[in-house]
């Protein structure tokens, strides 16, 4: 990507934080949070639908009935920048048989909170975040965070771990590599099957990094045709890496109640 669209993309992440740039940034007080828990104990390992959407805070309009119509269907969804204004933990609630979780990042005063929310049609046996030691670089010092995911598999003594990240976006290269170098030393503790999706930020300087990282790992990744993912000058920084399943299929879906596209993925074990 050229570095004047990336300038821009900053800078239109600097605009969506601009009415509370003059409030101080705390972490909250709780890094957890879960809004409605009535799911299945146990995940079928032959049909695993996840779901990953960066969801722009909820700001754009037609966001309501674009999040009813794909979180209302069974699976797991990853949804990034939840925010918790703009009605968006009343529509959380109001899903029937389904199991939420909210790893908060950060919070500004008299604006809210966000960070990322985790929303499924089975019970998380067990959850984990991993906030950022690093904050973005521009305006406000604002952290990323990851949750982590385990889920109970049918007629199976292994467990499904699912990472929902929001990767930083104004650092260097180093700082990002650490950054996953953490997420990497976590996901090395669990040998059965693992998906990691979401927003990675990945901008060219950071291709290589990640590929790398990839390999390192031994995490495949999963491509999209047609490739509907929202793309900044050709790069595109929402994907979905797995290992220990098999990928049965994959599709992105164009809307406009985000500035990002979501991705789904249907695997089994």
């Amino acid at each position: 990507m050229k570095t004047a669209s990336l300038a821009l993309f900053i800078f239109l992440e600097i605009l969506i934080f601009s009415p509370a740039m003059s409030f101080p940034v705390y972490i909250p007080e709780h890094d957890v949070l879960s809004l409605n828990n009535n799911a299945n104990e146990e995940l079928d390992p032959s049909n695993i639908r996840l779901f990953s959407w960066n969801i722009y805070k909820g700001k754009n309009k037609g966001f309501r009935p674009s999040f009813f119509k794909f979180a209302n269907n069974p699976g797991i969804y990853l949804f990034q920048e939840y925010y918790s204004g703009n009605n968006i933990n009343s529509y959380i609630q109001s899903l029937e048989n389904k199991h939420s979780v909210i790893a908060l990042s950060y919070g500004i005063s008299l604006w809210g909170e966000t960070g990322v929310t985790t929303i499924s049609s089975t019970k998380q046996s067990k959850v984990k975040t991993l906030r950022t030691n690093a904050t973005e670089d521009f305006t406000l010092s604002t952290y990323k965070t990851s949750l982590f995911s385990w889920y109970n598999l049918k007629n199976s003594n292994d467990k499904l771990l699912v990472v929902n990240i929001h990767f930083l976006v104004s650092v260097d290269n180093r700082t990002y590599s650490n950054e996953l170098n953490r997420i990497e030393k976590q996901i090395n503790k669990h040998s059965g099957p693992l998906i990691l999706a979401g927003d990675f930020n990945d901008w060219p300087k950071r291709k290589r990094i990640l590929q790398n990282w990839l390999n390192r790992n031994k995490l495949h990744r999963v491509s999209f045709s047609p490739d509907h993912r929202t793309s900044y000058d050709g790069n595109r920084i929402d994907h979905i890496f797995y290992r220990n399943l098999k990928l049965k299929e994959s599709w992105s879906t164009k809307t406009k109640a985000s500035d990002h596209n979501p991705v789904a993925a249907l695997f089994s074990i």
